[in-house]
Parts: C-alpha cells; structure tokens; sequence
C-alpha cells in the first residue's frame, strides 16, 4: 500500500478516452472509478459518426469465448519491446486533424507511412467524409474523390494502429467496442495485443478499456478481483489514493485487500513509478 497517500477527500476519477472524432462531435468511451455503494458500470461506449467497420474475423462480443485473464495478459504486455511508437505528437483526432492542415494538400501527406502520418491521414480524411469542415475548407481540402468515402479513412485509421500510433490504437478500439481484443492487425499483433501494452505503460485510457472489456458478464475470470485491481491502477495513475480507497472497491476486506496487493505487484512488475 505504499502508493496509497492517506487523506481525506472521497475521490471520483473520471478517465476520458481517446475520441475517434472531435470532443462536440464525436462517440466518446469513459470510464468512471465509482464508490462500492454505486453497483459497478461499464465503460460507456459511442460510435464514430463516420458509422464504418469493416468486417472482420473476430468474435462478436466479450462473451463469444473463453474467460479472459485480463491481469495475466496485462502482466505479460509489459514485454511486448517490439511495440515501443515513437515520433508521435497527436495525442487525438483534433490534434491530428491540426497538424494534417500544415500540409498544402493531401497529396503531400499521404506519402508519408510512418504512425504519426497515417493518423493524420485518417484524421483529414475522416473529416471530409463526414463533412464537418467549412464549405470553404471542404473545397479546398477535399477535393481528392477517396476523401468523400468513409472506408477510406478507417482503412488509414486501421493502418496508422498496425503502424503503432496509439490515439489510432484508442480510437480504433472505440469503433469496436465488443471486439477490439481480438481485431487483427497486420502483422502478428492483435488490436488487444497493443491497448494491453499501452496499458502496461501506464496509459490510462488503455487501462479503461480493459475495464470496460471485464464489465460485461462472463468477459473475465474472476472478476471482482480484475474490477477492484484495474480501479486501482487508474486511480494510481492520477495520485489521487486515498484512506478510503475501501470505498471504490467491492466485496469484503479480505477480496479488497487481494486486489490492493495485486495491484501493488502489478505496478512493481511493470515499473511504474511510486
């Protein structure tokens, strides 16, 4: 319990994810660390306005398989080295839309491949496809005819998550809310592969999906201990720990005090700072 500071103060930490779209126009995912006597909720879920995912080979919905243990896999993530992004300056969608602009056209952009360019592809284009630009901006950034096709800009926001960028990992996860565990990339990795290494790297809105995930029935095993271990490791992330930690968590001392040495062991295997 070292990380855990005593104080005073009832805590409710509101974890808002990555946005696929814009804050005023977009689905929004959220996770909220709720006092024990509030009966625990999922992950609020939206959709993309641009409504497009493509099918894909995966199960629909949490409970198509077995149980996940989603403790053990977030232990694990912590040495997936092979996924380590770097160059990236677009923390959302709106960033990547900002930075996209300072291109003179779409042309000179989407010769880029790296993470960071393909998001900011997907960004601009995304914004076109749904229209959400001024008619003079709409005339002058979408001229390009692929810019008006919706699939477009998720085949990019596909590319730029296999490409490591990790609001593109977020937003991705958002469009498939029932299945991002088991989406594809390309390569070998799994959507659910990256977001458990984001989340292993103390990425809070990462970690909210992995809570969203447990939240629905028969999603995870042992799931009392998975909730009460993934509501301390957010509320960890934001020092804001408390006497009454107690007061976010279900079931009796004893399960409560499992969850608070699991998580305990779980920041020390991944590194994280006190």
């Amino acid at each position: 319990m070292g990380w855990i500071a005593c104080g005073v103060a009832t805590i409710a930490v509101t974890l808002g994810l990555m946005a696929w779209l814009a804050p005023a126009q977009s689905g929004r995912i959220a996770a909220t660390v709720t006092p024990a006597t509030t009966p625990p909720q999922p992950v609020e879920t939206g959709k993309s306005a641009a409504q497009v995912a493509p099918s894909l080979p995966v199960p629909q919905g949490p409970a198509a398989g077995s149980p996940v243990d989603m403790l053990a896999r977030l232990a694990a993530a912590r040495s997936n080295a092979a996924f380590q992004p770097g160059g990236i300056t677009s923390d959302t969608m709106s960033d990547a839309l900002q930075h996209a602009f300072s291109y003179p056209n779409f042309s000179a952009l989407e010769n880029r491949a790296d993470a960071e360019g393909l998001f900011e592809a997907a960004a601009w284009a995304d914004a076109c496809a749904r229209g959400t630009l001024s008619a003079s901006e709409q005339s002058l950034r979408c001229s390009d005819t692929r810019l008006h096709d919706a699939r477009y800009a998720d085949d990019l926001l596909h590319k730029a998550a296999a490409a490591g960028q990790p609001a593109a990992l977020l937003a991705l996860a958002n469009l498939y809310p029932a299945e991002w565990l088991n989406v594809p990339l390309a390569g070998s990795d799994t959507l659910g592969d990256r977001v458990l290494t984001l989340a292993a790297q103390g990425n809070a809105s990462a970690l909210a999906l992995l809570s969203q995930w447990c939240a629905s029935p028969k999603a995870c095993t042992d799931p009392q201990l998975t909730r009460n271990t993934l509501a301390l490791l957010q509320l960890s992330l934001f020092k804001t720990g408390t006497s009454e930690v107690g007061l976010y968590l279900i079931g009796n001392a004893d399960e409560q005090r499992a969850a608070i040495n699991r998580a305990d062991s779980l920041r020390k295997l991944l590194s994280w700072p006190s």
